[in-house]
């Protein structure tokens, strides 16, 4: 048994998709095949605890959503807008590690955010 849904697979429904849709599905689940680019090595282990704890994703198998959040990040895909008061969406995501890194720390005692999960 994998998975939330261990009797579906999407791969099933793969002759019924159109051109764009075999795209986004090879895509998507060849992103976790994929080295991060965006982030650091350092970086990794804090996004990817973040991603699972904000995604509920306790256990395999997983969507590789730090590879997903990496790949947008490093093709300077962003979303077409920005809060006045805040940084680039790129600049952001690195502050926000460095600050569940730095509250592991100085909070818990931990080495990292990752460590702490």
């Amino acid at each position: 048994m994998i998975g939330r849904y261990p009797d579906y697979d999407v791969f099933d429904a793969a002759s019924m998709w159109d051109e764009a849709t075999r795209r986004a599905v090879e895509a998507r689940m060849g992103a976790a095949s994929k080295p991060l680019s965006f982030f650091t090595a350092e970086e990794a282990p804090t996004l990817r605890a973040f991603c699972d704890v904000v995604t509920a994703q306790d256990g395999e198998p997983r969507i590789p959503v730090a590879e997903l959040v990496d790949g947008k990040l490093a093709g300077g895909r962003l979303d077409g807008y920005q809060y006045a008061d805040m940084p680039d969406d790129r600049e952001t995501w690195h502050m926000v590690l460095r600050g569940l890194d730095e509250v592991a720390a100085r909070r818990y005692a931990q080495p990292s955010f990752a460590a702490q999960i």
